[in-house]
């Protein structure tokens, strides 16, 4: 061996060495501060990296095969099915409750389970992707124009959404118990440290520059499977079963949350604020999906008419051989990662986007643009808090925005992944009434499950179709290489519509 490679080998085992002796100390302070008894077997998966190699190659096969055989079952029109059944359910739930009071109950577990769970979802899709973001080159200056753009417009989807619930549902400004007027910012603060979701947001982003900084390839995968491949699957099954899940959602909002607003109303420990706080659970869940709807609408219709009319592009052309098209998929799906492909085939096809931009924008998007969700996390807070006695104020949603902004990195391509992060976290930010922070956690996981996470979704496929639209614009002035100008010509004939006819492609990793 030369001495260029001696000094090679002994330049990376002192680095392993230093890396060992930082996941230990680590490790313990996870466990002593924080008491994450999960922190040192998952640290430990670095040290023997090398032998898990073929095992995680193993796993990532076997889920891949699985997710293979589900395809076939994930074409079937659930979304158009389960809303019959959403309709059903909430009549049991309501004329005949006792005959359905055990699926409630079953709902009412597995939305604790969800609660329970949000800040593990939240650590392991957010790890792999702020560590993937910094390894994959997306540090560039097209790629920090395109996080930026995404970032821009979460926040402006955010704060439109803030305007719009001011008069819908009687938001002011301030007030004697708002966040802002109670020590918001220490709150805030106070919560970084105690909360577990904040916590978790912390330790993803320590985590995944870590991985990025000391090449962790073994932590890498494993987060990259937890995070990926399996809630990946688990979108799948939640995707097959979905008119199930509407059914029980709507047995669920008035077995578990109307039953129990009745007997805290009854006994006098909190009332309804504002006149969504005083409808029944099953009329405020129709209300907050009108009120979102109409945001959404709104929302689309700024950012499609500014971006179509900047680039000189054909609305007329735009909805009727873009927006039917994805939307309609994303709504019968609601999932952002669904709906990839199509997106991918219609921006090239109908919106003359290079696939050297559209590869990354989409995908990318369907992660962190998510400007739909933050629209539906607003709305649904409101009412969810005015159901439980507390009508939030403008100040009070500005401090929202914030951790709701950033745990959207966090928040998987799944039905229903909104649900799993966001509530835990709104209720310990807004001052709630005494004991009321559980109710307000099952009634915005509930209220963001089915039809308004159809919505969300189609929303936000759309504006990733904007963005690459927006980009392509600008590429030949901004990003190109020195020659290029225009996109590679692309086939103007339309195709046809059906789900199959998007398979995914090989080349989207």
């Amino acid at each position: 061996m030369d001495e260029a490679a001696t000094k090679t080998t002994r330049r990376d085992a002192a680095q392993w060495v230093a890396t060992l002796v930082f996941l230990a100390v680590l490790s313990l302070v996870l466990v002593l501060q924080f008491g994450a008894w999960w922190a040192p077997i998952l640290l430990s998966v670095e040290v023997v990296r090398m032998p898990l190699l073929p095992t995680w190659a193993r796993l990532n096969a076997g889920v891949d095969a699985i997710r293979a055989r589900l395809a076939p079952l994930k074409k079937f029109p659930g979304a158009l099915v389960g809303i019959p059944l959403l309709f059903i359910g909430l009549a049991l739930g309501v004329y005949a409750p006792d005959s359905v009071q055990w699926l409630g109950d079953g709902v009412n577990s597995v939305v604790q389970f969800i609660a329970r769970s949000a800040p593990y979802v939240i650590f392991f899709t957010l790890t792999p992707a702020i560590a993937g973001t910094l390894s994959s080159g997306r540090a560039g200056k097209f790629a920090v124009w395109v996080n930026l753009s995404y970032l821009v417009a979460i926040v402006g989807a955010g704060l439109l959404a803030i305007m719009m619930v001011v008069p819908i549902f009687g938001v002011r400004l301030t007030g004697t118990t708002s966040t802002a007027t109670t020590g918001g910012a220490e709150k805030m603060l106070q919560l970084a440290f105690t909360s577990d979701a904040f916590i978790a947001i912390f330790l993803a982003a320590g985590l995944g520059l870590m991985i990025h900084g000391f090449r962790l390839r073994g932590l890498m995968e494993a987060t990259q499977f937890v995070g990926g491949k399996l809630i990946d699957l688990l979108g799948d099954v939640l995707k097959i079963a979905l008119p199930l899940v509407l059914f029980s959602l709507g047995v669920f909002i008035p077995t578990r949350i109307g039953r129990g607003l009745a007997r805290a109303r009854e006994a006098g420990e909190t009332t309804g604020q504002g006149w969504a706080g005083n409808l029944s659970p099953e009329a405020a869940y129709f209300a907050a999906i009108g009120a979102l709807v109409l945001v959404l609408a709104i929302w689309v219709a700024i950012e499609v008419v500014a971006v179509m009319r900047y680039t000189k592009f054909s609305l007329k052309r735009f909805f009727n051989e873009y927006f039917i098209d994805v939307f309609s998929y994303a709504w019968a799906t609601a999932s952002s990662s669904a709906t990839i492909p199509i997106n991918l085939e219609r921006t090239g096809a109908v919106l003359g986007v290079r696939s050297s931009i559209s590869k990354f924008v989409i995908p990318l998007g369907a992660t962190v643009h998510l400007d739909g969700t933050i629209i539906g996390g607003m709305v649904t807070a409101v009412v969810a808090a005015q159901l439980v006695g507390y009508t939030p104020t403008v100040l009070d949603m500005l401090y929202i925005l914030i951790p709701l902004t950033i745990i959207t990195v966090g928040v998987p391509g799944i039905p229903g992944g909104l649900a799993a992060v966001g509530g835990p976290i709104m209720a310990q930010l807004l001052p709630l009434p005494p004991g009321t922070q559980a109710a307000f956690t099952a009634i915005f996981i509930g209220f963001n499950i089915g039809l308004s996470d159809q919505f969300r979704t189609g929303v936000n496929s759309i504006g990733n179709g904007v963005i690459c639209r927006l980009f392509e614009y600008w590429y030949p002035t901004k990003f190109a290489k020195e020659g290029v100008t225009k996109a590679p010509p692309r086939p103007q004939t339309r195709v046809a519509r059906r789900p199959q006819d998007f398979a995914p492609s090989p080349e989207i990793v």
